[in-house]
C-alpha cells in the first residue's frame, strides 16, 4: 500500500516497501564485467524472487554468478515481506 516509503518521526524510524526492484542475473553481471579492472569494492547482494519455486537454488545459482565480481557478498533471507521466507531458513 501507499506510501511505499515514510518517515516515523517519533520513533525515528524510515518504513521502506519497495522491494528489490531489479533487471535480473544477467543485467547485473555485465555491468560487474564492465568494471573489470577498475579499483574498489564491489559488494552483491543476493536475494530470491518473490515469485520463486526454489528459493535455496536461487542463492546457490546467484553466489556462484555472482562471487567472481563480488569483494564481498550478503545473501538477504531475511525480508520479512515475502512469503515463506522464515520458514526457509530453518532448512
Amino acid at each position: 500500500p501507499k506510501p511505499r516509503i515514510f518517515r516515523l518521526t517519533s520513533d525515528e524510524a524510515v518504513i521502506n516497501r519497495l522491494g528489490f526492484n531489479n533487471e535480473g542475473h544477467a543485467a547485473a553481471e555485465q555491468r560487474l564485467a564492465a568494471r573489470k579492472g577498475r579499483a574498489g569494492i564491489v559488494g552483491v547482494n543476493i536475494g530470491a524472487n518473490k515469485d520463486s519455486t526454489d528459493r535455496v537454488g536461487d542463492y546457490e545459482r546467484g553466489v556462484a554468478r555472482f562471487a567472481p565480481y563480488a569483494s564481498y557478498l550478503t545473501v538477504n533471507i531475511s525480508s520479512p515481506n515475502t512469503p515463506g521466507l522464515r520458514n526457509m531458513q530453518a532448512r
